[in-house]
């Protein structure tokens, strides 16, 4: 059985794998992942390294946080294009 941090690093590992998927698939992902956004406010803007987790440290949720939010923003990029290809 994985700890938790071991899972989290999993986790963390595979949204940036897919991310690194949607950027090659849509060469404009990066750019407008990266843009302002007008939803900004729906992302808690807390800085992760004061979070605390038991059996978790800092450095893996900030790792985490960051891949996640990425990875969220890449998504949405690849719905819409997939959805204007239809």
């Amino acid at each position: 059985m994985q700890s938790q941090g071991d899972c989290l690093a999993d986790v963390t590992s595979w949204l940036e794998q897919d991310g690194a998927r949607i950027e090659s698939t849509y060469r404009e992902a990066s750019e407008q992942a990266e843009a302002p956004s007008a939803f900004a406010d729906l992302w808690p803007q807390a800085d992760c390294s004061t979070t605390q987790v038991a059996g978790l440290n800092a450095t893996e949720l900030c790792a985490y946080q960051t891949a996640l939010l990425k990875w969220f923003k890449l998504r949405v990029v690849e719905r819409h294009q997939s959805n204007r290809n239809r």
